[in-house]
């Protein structure tokens, strides 16, 4: 049967849950297939690219913003002044400026998460 359909639904997806490796840790990237035949017996050979990284795939990145909420309500963040600032202000977590402390950050949902043990893959490490 033609792959299409597996490949299209684990490309660019990170591991759900444990697999080989923890969670959110081990990435496909764009799997490549070709179609073969021996011996009479038809197949198709799929190479899965796959990248660890023991931080994760997705990148942290601080929350920053160019409003903030104010009693509920989007407001324009502006300099004392009253000019627009010229880069994102930083984000307390919760909508508000920063005013002390270091930097909130959180991850960003840029691959979607699959569990791998799908797949059905050896054990890369046996």
């Amino acid at each position: 049967a033609n792959p299409g359909g597996v490949i299209d639904s684990f490309q660019h997806t990170i591991n759900s849950a444990l697999w080989f490796a923890a969670a959110g840790t081990a990435k496909i990237g764009q799997p490549t297939a070709r179609q073969g035949q021996e011996a009479g017996v038809g197949f198709w050979e799929i190479t899965w690219p796959i990248s660890l990284n023991p931080d994760g795939h997705n990148p942290l990145i601080p929350d920053a913003g160019y409003n903030e909420l104010n009693n509920g309500e989007l407001e324009r963040i502006l300099l004392p002044d009253g000019s627009e600032p010229p880069q994102p202000s930083l984000l307390n977590g919760n909508g508000q400026r920063l005013t002390s402390g270091p930097p909130v950050t959180a991850r960003a949902a840029m691959y979607r998460p699959r569990d791998f043990s799908l797949l059905d893959f050896p054990n890369p490490w046996a």
